[in-house]
């Protein structure tokens, strides 16, 4: 059961894995972390729909593992603005509006696989909308979407919409898997979103992406494809001061071909934005051989050896898991370092030494030498106890 702390005319605090189920709770509510969490999958997180602040205070939320998707849907287009019913993944489904700032994911990943659907998936949020904003937040993680569906997308910080994506970073995986050989659809990939038209200022995006797609590829290292949404926006948006470094390696399987890939944007469709101070290093790595899946790590986990390292004290653990053929590495289910538990010290002998002192002041004596004893005596006594039981409780 969730115990968020409610503080006086202020935000509800959230500490625990469990308290983060306010944010579905009350999604219009103002909340803080103050807390690094750790989740499990055990607690089964779905994507929320979020309308209201969370400041992360600078905490990090371990081991996101969104289930299924956001119980709300939206309408999506692909580059002919034909609509689709989009469905949405991501440790927030839907920002709307919302406003999430100073929070850190760490080992996020968000699998979808084997749907129909319009899916659009992010480790972050999978839609943002209605001035919807991500400040000075960061995610390090995994996102694969394999789908049979007709226009769809994966993203670092998001997958679709609109909104404002500002000093963020991004460290990220994607994977995305047309399954499908036959029909043509939309595919969208970027190491900031997919696709939409969300301003970008001042972020930090590492990708290492990977499309496999039988119809027309949209891939970009900031954005896969720059399209006004919603249908008809009039405001003029900002791609300005941000950083691209990584590789797409990609095909398209497909003789109308398009393969659009580019450092910072895939495709534009419109060019109502404001541009500069951009840079990047960035890998447009094509293929033209269609019949092997794309991944990070080719062999598959045959050749995966895996160590686990155990929480010790101030030290998270974690479990690693290395390809011994190309030595691609994962680390997943990082859990929280130990905690040393430091007993207080009896307080009665520095009391009395204290009491001493004034009795020997009021006679004229100096004072120093004692009080410096009681001192000194304070922390070798609680040194002692430290070393006496160095592994206290977690």
């Amino acid at each position: 059961m969730a115990t968020g702390i409610v503080f006086a005319d202020g935000p509800v605090a959230i500490s625990s894995p469990e308290d983060l189920f306010l944010l579905a709770e009350d999604p219009y509510g103002d909340f803080v972390l103050t807390e690094d969490i750790y989740m499990t999958e055990e607690l089964a997180w779905q994507p929320v729909v979020f309308y209201g602040h969370l400041d992360g205070q600078g905490h990090t939320i371990y081991n996101s593992h969104p289930a299924g998707f956001a119980n709300q849907t939206r309408t999506v287009y692909d580059g002919n603005y034909k609509e689709y019913e989009g469905y949405f993944q991501g440790f927030f489904g839907i920002l709307d509006g919302g406003v999430v700032e100073n929070l850190n994911l760490v080992g996020a990943s968000t699998l979808a696989y084997q749907s129909e659907l319009c899916i659009f998936a992010s480790p972050f949020a999978g839609m943002m909308e209605n001035g919807a904003i991500v400040r000075n937040c960061s995610v390090q993680g995994f996102c694969e979407l394999s789908t049979s569906g007709h226009c769809f997308g994966v993203g670092g910080l998001a997958g679709y919409g609109s909104g404002r994506l500002e000093s963020c970073a991004a460290d990220v995986s994607l994977v995305c898997i047309d399954t499908d050989v036959e029909y043509k659809d939309e595919q969208f990939m970027g190491g900031a979103y997919a696709a939409g038209y969300i301003d970008i200022v001042d972020c930090d995006i590492k990708i290492d992406g990977y499309d496999s797609d039988h119809g027309y590829v949209h891939d970009g290292g900031l954005v896969g494809m720059y399209i006004i949404y919603p249908k008809g926006t009039s405001y003029a948006g900002e791609i300005v001061d941000n950083h691209v470094e990584g590789r797409i390696r990609f095909f398209e399987d497909n003789r109308d071909r398009r393969a659009y890939c580019a450092p910072y944007i895939g495709e534009v469709l419109q060019w109502t934005y404001d541009w500069g101070g951009c840079t990047e290093d960035f890998e447009r790595d094509e293929v033209f051989v269609y019949d092997e899946i794309l991944r990070p790590c080719p062999h598959g986990n045959l050749y995966w050896t895996e160590t686990k390292v155990e929480a010790d004290y101030g030290v998270q653990g974690y479990r690693e898991f290395r390809c011994t053929e190309c030595g691609y590495t994962v680390r997943t289910d990082y859990r929280a370092p130990l905690k040393q538990e430091i007993e207080l010290i009896d307080p009665a002998p520095i009391e009395e030494a204290l009491q001493e002192a004034q009795q020997a002041q009021s006679k004229g004596f100096s004072v120093i030498p004692i009080a410096a004893f009681a001192a000194g005596a304070c922390v070798v006594a609680l040194l002692l106890r430290i070393l006496r039981n160095p592994k206290g409780k977690h």
